[in-house]
Formats: C-alpha cells, structure tokens, sequence
C-alpha cells in the first residue's frame, strides 16, 4: 500500500499552528479563569451567602441554582476536555462557543441582569440551556444510536438552531451601527491626533501599551464579543450533521423535514404564548369601566378575577420581571439615528429588536407608570392594596434582585409573616398592685439573615389597659438598656423613621387605635441578639390577666426552639400565633373601686358587653345613620345580620340607612328608609372618604358597618362635619389601625368601636350619664373637673392610676387646646395614648432631635404609614442614548473577521493528497 503524504505549505503550517495555539488559548485561558472564579469568589464568597439568603428567602431560589450551575460547568468542562477533545481545535472551539461560554453568559446574565423568571424568559431560557446541552452531548458522542435517540437529537438540535439565528438576527441589527463607528473613528483626524498626542506625552510608551491593551482586548472580546458569534456557528454545523445524519440514516428526507419544521413549528408557537402578556387588556377593560361606571358591567369584570389579578400583577411587577417596556426601549434607535442611519431604518431597527426580545421585555408605555397604574386599578377593583393582597408573590419578585438587600431598611406589607428574625427567648414576669396589675414582656430576638432587620408588632389590648415601658438593650440586665421617653406622637414617629434611615438604633410603641397598638425596633443587628422589654398595665379579666392579642407581625416569627418562662420559671408556651404565649392567671379578683389620681376621683362601674340578646332602652328621637359599607371586600351577610337586628331591636330613634358608595361600583350614595330594600352587593372599593361622605353633623349618632380599616389608603381625610358620636363596628376582628384623624373622632365622647351593632348601641346610650367619661368592654369610668398634674409628678404612678390616667386622656384626644395639657399628664404617669407615643433613643444627637421635633407645632400631627414598599428595581438597559466607543465597535469587527477565518475554506486549500 502507498503511504500518502500530506503537503502543507510552510505558510498554511504557520497558521495552522497560531490557529490551534488561539484556539488552546482562547478555550484553556477562559476555562482555567472560570474555575480560579468559581473557586475563588463564588463557592466562598457568593454561593455561601447565596444560599443563606436563598434558605431565609431574602433572594430568589434560582440565585443559588445560577451560582451552583457556574461551579458545575467551570469544573466539568476541564475534566471533558481531557476525553480525545485536546487534538481537534474544531472540537475544541465546538464545545467552549456551543456549551461552556454560553453557559457562564446566562449565570452572569441570571445573576446582573435577568429578573424574576417570567414563562416567556423561562422558555427562551431553556431552549437555549437545552440546546447547549445537547451542543456538548455531540462532542463526545455526535450520533445517537437508537431511532428515538435519533429523532430526539435532531428535533433539540432544530429548536437550538432556531435559538441560534435569533442571536444571530440579534446580533446583526448591531453591525450597521458598529460599523459605521468604526469608519468614522478610523477616517477621523481628532481620533489619530489623540493617539499622537499619547505616544508623544508617554515618550513612545502608549504604543507598547496599545498593543498589551489590544491582546487582553482580543481576548476578552473572544468571550463576550465572539461568543455570540460562536454559539450561532456551533449550533449550525450542529443541526447540519444532524440533518445528514438522520436523512442518511433513515433514507427519508421527508421524515427528516417533517421533524424539523414539527420543532421549528412547535418552537415558534410556544415562544408566542409563552410571551402574551394581558396588561395591556386589563388596563383597557378596567379604565373602560371606570369612565361609565355600571355594577353589570363591573360584576361581569369580577368573572375574569383571577386573569385580572394576575394581569395587574404582572404589570406592578414589570420592573422586576422585564429587561425594559417596549414603549421606552430605545437604545438601538439612538445608535442608528447617531451614526449614519436615521428614520425608518432606526425605528425599523428598534422594532425587529422589540420582536426578538419580545419575551423579556414588558408589553406597556412604561415599567414605572404602569406600576403605579396596576396597583391604583388594583385597589379599586377588588378593595385592598396590591402588596398586601399579592405579598408573598411580590416578595418572590423582589427577591429576584440583588437591589433590594442594599436598599431595605424598614419593614413593609410585604414582610408580613417573614421569617427573618426569630424570637429565641420570651421571658413575662407579673406584678400584682392592688386593683390591677403590670406585666413586662422581655424579648430577646437573633436575626437569621445577612443584613439589619426592622420589627413590627401591630397587637390589640383592652381598653381599659395601657403601655407603660420601653427599653432597649444587648444583654438581660435592663439596667444596663436604654429607656424611653415619653414624646408627642408626631415628634415621636419624626425621629423614630429619620433615625432608621440612618440605620441607628431607636425603638417605637404608639397608640393607633382606641385599642391598637405599634411596636417596632430597629435594626436587630447580625452579629449579636437585640433584647426589647415592653410593659403594661391591665385589671385582670376575671381568672386571667389580659395578653396582647397579636393583629400583625412582620419579619420577627416564633417557632418551636423558641424558649417561654414566667416570673423566672421555665413554661410551656399556649396558641401558636399569639406573640406572647405564656398564659396569665391573676391570685385575686379585681375590685372595681374608685381610683384617686391628681385631686379627683374616677368611679369605675362594671357592665356587661351587650350581645345579640341584650335588652336597650327605647330611643327619644335622637337622629341616628346607619352606614354600610358595600365595597367588595365587606361580607353582604354580615351587613344583613346587623340591619337585621336594628329592624328588630332599635325603637324610637329618627334612623336613616346610608348605602356608601364604592369607587368604581357605578353606584351612588343613597340615603333611604331602614325598611326598604337595600342593594347591599359588594363591589368596588371604598375608603373612610366613601364611608363618611356627605353632612354628618346633623346626626345624634353615625355607626359605619364595614369590614376593614382602610388604613393602607388613608388620607388626611376629615368630612364636611363630624357627628355627635361615631361608632364603626367591624364585621370581623378589630383593624390594626386608624388614621390620626379617625382615632381622634372615635376618643371624642360616646364614640368607639365595636364588634357588632347592638354592644355599640348599649355602650353609646350609656353616655346619657354626663359624668360618664367613657365606656370599655367591661366598666364605664366616671369623672368630671380637672386633674392637677403636678401633684402626680412627684411619685412614680400604680397600675391603676396609669390606667385611670389613659382613660381620663382618651376622652379628650380630640380637645386639641387640651393637647398640651393631657400629654403633660402622659408624661406624669408614664403611659402611651393616643396622643403620646414612648421612643427608645441611644445618643445624645437624637435626643436632641426629639426636643427639637417637640417645640414644633405639629408636634402631634402622625403621617399615616401604608407601609409599601419602593424596592429598588435594576436598571433599564435599552432605554440608553449613549453610543458605543470606536474601540468597542473595532473590537467587534475583529472577533468576527477572526471567527470568520476560522469558517473560510481557504485555511484548507494549501492541503493536497499524493499517491
């Protein structure tokens, strides 16, 4: 046999050779980079701390899967490369452009750019993922064997081809643009005078560091420059030997098209459902609605809830799931238009652009204005702000991003119920006092995440209860923490919010409600527990002394490690979702006696909470307005159970049944006869505004059914008039709060709340006593004069006085030339109103802040808090006007002359074959 010889030319050989030496450089450089990266920085550095957030739920799960994915790839692929890989640079370079360098791109991208996975991302994603694999699966083992192996690699090999000309489509609306830079940079004499002009300042050295600049450049742009390019040729050649392969082995073209446009079919449809987004006919619905208004209309919306909440929901989260809205994307048509092309070629441009990426971008005007958009139709449509009802979604979305871990500070509606500081040990010690006794609640709370953490209890206590401590601390020994003032509730809440913005410790408890409560502390640090004792003042309920009754936590949680004593003995914690679990039993029974506090005496006298049942005195005429609130939220059955009963057990009283409006219902206030038929249906969305519309002034007494507080969407809401007495009696358990200016009305004299309409009614007609100076669950307070507050000031206050002394302070919040005055008694006797908050403070500069924030006038003036969260949102990378440097665009072109080499038949022609 003739041994055939192999002619090269020595100047084919020496390219050959730098060739294969780029070619070990390029892949072996990047592969060795990877592994130093994914060892060095991410298994140490990112992937710990990744996996702590991820297992606390501060950052999204894929975050961990991203970096996991990073490691796999940066080690494997060195182990691969050693199989029979080494000898062909086309293997070589098949492999690191189809699998390895594609991959590491998508972990950065996941990790800096991508947000929360939507299913239109979700499916590009994979394709591409899926193609890749399948890239690396034919390196080592190019043909399956098995006829549905066979039709299995063809049919990802189509789908990873169709991912791989919409790259290149993608990356070719570049290369106009680009080139265009290039030859400007080149032919322009201001680019070749600053070159002269750096050789010459650097005495010829700029040419040594233009040439070191270019390799690394080169090299760097073979990664992110070239990989584009590369994965585009990888997977064609793939999908060609694919298709040969299959036809040959099968011996039916037919068979083999049939395959292919199967997947290229299958692949295209699913890319466009995957992308439909529903915003845009959500808002349109909506908004069509609300300009004529009608309840048919609006209760066949309520239909389609689910789709609308969803739709709604998307366009709140767009900053968080989308890379830009297609309304302001506009990068590609600023770098046409600043180049030589302009008009309908840029906006052609910018279109094919929006239509490829139409999976990640967000089908709207904007990401931030329709953000604002959805949660205003949200709140209108179904009665309850968007974080509150879709927390836990929107939490997940935020989590997506690493933004949000640099910004957050205080708590917000979607941290309620997180699991991010745990309450390690609960200790409650009791003193009994005579009528009433004081208890302290001393926690002590271990933050399990990376960063300082904020607390929030919103806990409900009788109204004849009252919070009388605060401190703050590092260690057991109270002594040692720092302790409260007692301060105006506006200058309170001032410096408490402009001190967490500062990241310093304060501590907050108010008064919210005529039974609500706000604790919060800040921040529980990582690196050491945070200790908060609270105590209280309560005449005991029968056997038991009263617990605060726990309305809403966030970020703090309690599990089964947690530790219960009492009074130093270790106990056994009762309910699962009360914050303190240790049950309080009284030695005595309570003597309601009279209470001797500043020069007068409050007489205390015991009732019974009027039920169902209750017998009331026949009214004399008083004019009475029942309002019901028929916003979507308010159970119909609750409204009909309470008008039920006023039919059958009010009597000589002028009622008038007031049906509020709803936004967005289509319907209007009506004012009617108790008797007549009432159109009690739910729809729309109400707010104290709505509910205490119109001339109230007129009425005796006003009692609002309604189902929730409102708080989240209050306003500075005063009416026209306020009534006589107001009561709200709520359809379940009492709101969290109140807005200042509600609070304040139901303090004035015979007004509260109540949870049905029949106790309110008996505690409203026990105000016919003009001594009486209010009325709680279980007694009413008597006292007229005024009390003399120096005579307290000199002697710390028993519980009962403290109690007395909130009672007496309560009747009169609403007095505002009395302000003064009932805060000085506050202070006197150490106890939180509703006009006197208690703050912890840690230094010298905030204490001065508070007196500061004391002397102004609007010392007791509280914003109200709706607790939504504005999360930092990554930024939009195609709403740009800049253009690229030259240098990027000469970059460009030179990785695709050199892959373009490295695809030319010409580096083979010099190779012939002799006998």
């Amino acid at each position: 046999m003739e041994q055939r010889a192999l002619i090269v030319s020595p100047t084919r050989r020496y390219v050959g050779l730098a060739l294969r030496g780029g070619a070990y450089a390029v892949v072996f450089g990047w592969s060795l980079l990877f592994l130093m990266l994914a060892y060095c920085l991410a298994t140490p550095v990112l992937l710990i701390q990744t996996f702590t957030s991820a297992a606390d739920a501060e950052v999204a799960g894929d975050f961990l899967l991203a970096l996991g994915l990073s490691v796999v790839v940066a080690s494997s692929s060195l182990l691969l490369l050693r199989r029979g890989v080494r000898s062909s640079p086309r293997k070589l370079l098949a492999f690191f452009y189809g699998f390895e360098a594609p991959m590491i791109v998508l972990v950065l991208l996941r990790l800096f750019l991508v947000r929360e996975i939507t299913a239109g991302a979700a499916f590009v994603l994979g394709c591409i993922v899926l193609g890749c694999f399948s890239a690396a699966w034919s390196v080592f083992r190019p043909y399956a064997q098995s006829k549905a192996g066979a039709h299995a690699q063809l049919a990802i090999a189509a789908v990873a081809l169709v991912s791989a000309l919409s790259l290149a489509a993608y990356y070719a609306l570049y290369l106009p643009p680009a080139a265009a830079a290039t030859l400007d940079a080149i032919f322009s004499a201001s680019t070749w005078t600053r070159l002269w002009h750096q050789i010459v300042w650097s005495r010829g050295f700029a040419i040594l560091w233009s040439v070191t600049g270019l390799f690394f450049v080169l090299i760097s742009g073979s990664l992110f420059l070239g990989a584009p390019l590369g994965v585009v040729v990888a997977h064609v050649r793939h999908f060609r030997d694919q298709t040969r392969f299959h036809r040959l082995r099968f011996a039916s073209p037919a068979l083999t098209a049939a395959i292919v446009v199967a997947s290229v079919a299958l692949t295209v449809a699913l890319w466009a459902a995957a992308g439909t987004q529903r915003s845009r006919d959500a808002f349109s619905r909506i908004e069509a609605h609300l300009k004529a208004p009608a309840p048919a209309e609006l209760e066949r919306l309520y239909r389609k809830e689910a789709t609308l909440r969803a739709a709604l929901l998307d366009a709140y989260l767009a900053p968080y799931r989308y890379l830009g809205a297609r309304g302001e994307t506009n990068h590609l048509q600023h770098l046409y238009k600043d180049t030589w092309f302009a008009g309908p070629i840029a906006d052609a441009a910018q279109d094919a652009h929006d239509f490829i990426l139409r999976p990640f971008l967000y089908d709207g005007d904007s990401l931030r204005g329709d953000q604002e958009r959805a949660a205003a139709l949200y709140a209108t449509l179904f009665d309850a702000p968007i974080q509150r009802a879709e927390r836990e979604k929107i939490d997940h979305a935020f989590a997506s991003t690493y933004e949000r871990l640099l910004e957050k500070a205080a708590s917000s509606l979607v941290d309620i119920d997180a699991k991010r500081v745990r309450l390690e040990r609960q200790d409650v010690s009791v003193r009994e006092v005579g009528d009433a006794s004081e208890v302290t609640i001393h926690d002590v709370y271990k933050n399990v995440t990376n960063a300082p953490q904020e607390i929030l209890y919103y806990f409900e206590l009788p109204e004849d209860a009252v919070v009388t401590g605060l401190w703050l601390g590092h260690n057991d020994n109270r002594d040692e923490a720092f302790a409260h003032r007692v301060a105006p509730r506006g200058a309170a809440q001032k410096v408490y919010k402009a001190e967490v913005r500062r990241r310093v410790d304060p501590a907050l408890v108010e008064q919210v409600g005529p039974r609500q409560y706000r604790l919060r502390a800040y921040p529980v640090p990582t690196d050491k527990p945070l200790h908060v004792w609270m105590s209280y003042a309560a005449e005991p309920d029968g056997a038991l002394i009263p617990r605060p009754r726990l309305l809403e936590r966030r970020n703090a949680f309690f599990d089964g490690s947690t530790q219960y004593s009492k009074n130093g003995t270790a106990v056994e914690g009762v309910g699962d979702k009360e914050w303190v679990r240790v049950e309080l039993k009284a030695t005595a029974s309570a003597v309601r006696g009279s209470v001797s506090l500043g020069g007068r005496t409050i007489e205390r006298t015991p009732r019974d909470p009027c039920r169902w049942d209750c017998k009331l005195s026949a009214g004399k005429g008083e004019r009475v307005a029942i309002v019901v609130d028929r916003s979507f939220s308010m159970p119909s059955f609750s409204a009909e159970n309470e008008l039920g009963w006023a039919k059958r057990g009010l009597s000589g009283y002028a009622i008038d049944l007031v049906l509020a409006a709803a936004e967005g219902s289509g319907r209007a206030r009506i004012v009617q006869r108790l008797d007549d038929d009432a159109d009690l249906r739910a729809l729309g969305s109400s707010t104290f505004a709505e509910l205490l519309d119109g001339d109230l002034g007129g009425y005796d007494a006003v009692f609002v059914l309604t189902d929730d507080d409102g708080y989240d969407r209050a306003a500075d809401f005063n009416p026209r008039a306020w009534p006589k007495a107001l009561w709200i009696v709520h359809s379940g358990a009492v709101p969290r709060a109140y807005p200042d200016a509600i609070a304040d009305a139901l303090s004035r004299r015979g007004s509260g709340i109540a949870g049905t309409l029949s106790d309110a009614v008996a505690r409203w007609q026990s105000y016919e006593d003009p001594e009486v100076l209010t009325v709680s669950g279980k007694e009413a307070w008597k006292g007229t004069g005024k009390i003399d507050v120096k005579a307290l000031s000199s002697a710390a206050a028993a519980p009962i006085d403290q109690i007395a002394a909130k009672m007496w302070i309560a009747a009169r919040a609403e007095r505002l030339a009395e302000r003064d005055t009932l805060h000085a008694l506050a202070q006197a006797t150490n106890i939180v109103t509703p006009l006197s908050s208690m703050i912890v403070l840690v230094d010298e500069r905030q204490h001065k802040a508070l007196d500061d924030a004391s002397k102004d006038g609007s010392k007791f003036d509280r914003a109200v808090e709706d607790g939504k969260e504005q999360a930092p949102a990554p930024g939009d990378p195609f709403n740009l006007s800049a253009t690229p440097e030259p240098e990027e665009w000469m970059l460009l072109f030179a990785v695709l002359a050199l892959i373009a080499y490295m695809r030319s038949p010409w580096r083979d022609r010099g190779r012939t074959l002799s006998s």
